[in-house]
């Protein structure tokens, strides 16, 4: 049986995922409300179902905190999410609900606490902060780690004033989606765009080799007559 805070934490973040789905305002609506009406037992079966949560034999649902954590499932992509970066042990993505432009989470494909973050997940995480400090105007980039779920997790908040922010804003779904194509699309293009700049000056190169020198002239000069 889900506990209480699972139950709260559970419903909160399935309202936020499904609040950025391409459905009308009134299926939103009555979807949020069918949600915040499930009781415990109704919840637990509506993870079952959609396979975010396992049940043993006996039919009981399994207590291990990984089968009904959204992190957990994000990170093995079921449920979808604007990717930014990701390497074998753990993904990037934009916050669907920032603390300001550009927030980006560090999620662990492992289920760990926030005590167990290595040393490797950190030094991904400050991989990730100055790529955005490079497409990003920001003054600095704020990492923080946090939990939810018993999932440890990585914040990286970009800054654009002294103050860390403290109000969190829903971002529509057409933001996310460009904040990731720029973010993705100037990353593609930079390196992209250094080969070519050392063929340009390869072939310059190579050029100014096969130029002919002008030749000198052998005719000797006689001084200028004078009448």
């Amino acid at each position: 049986m889900l506990s209480p805070e699972q139950v709260k934490s559970i419903k909160k973040q399935l309202i936020s995922h499904l609040e950025n789905q391409d459905y009308s305002e009134d299926q939103r609506e009555e979807a949020i409300a069918q949600i915040e009406s499930m009781s415990p037992e109704e919840l637990e079966s509506f993870l079952i179902k959609n396979k975010m949560l396992s049940s043993s034999e006996n039919g009981d649902s399994e207590t291990n905190e990984g089968m009904s954590c959204i992190f957990c499932q994000i990170s093995s992509g079921k449920i979808p999410s604007y990717k930014i970066a990701e390497n074998p042990s753990a993904l990037a993505v934009l916050e669907i609900n920032p603390l300001s432009h550009g927030h980006i989470i560090i999620i662990p494909k492992s289920h760990i606490t926030q005590n167990n973050i290595t040393i490797e997940l950190e030094d991904f995480a400050k991989g990730v902060s100055e790529l955005m400090k490079k497409r990003l105007d920001v003054k600095k980039v704020h990492i923080q780690k946090s939990e939810m779920f018993n999932h440890g997790i990585i914040n990286i908040i970009p800054l654009y004033s002294d103050e860390i922010p403290s109000e969190r804003k829903k971002a529509s779904e057409d933001d996310l989606k460009k904040l990731q194509e720029i973010i993705i699309t100037k990353e593609a293009s930079s390196s992209e765009d250094k080969p070519k700049e050392k063929k340009v000056k390869k072939e310059k190169a190579e050029k100014k080799v096969r130029e002919p020198k002008p030749k000198k002239s052998h005719l000797e000069k006689y001084p200028r007559r004078i009448p």
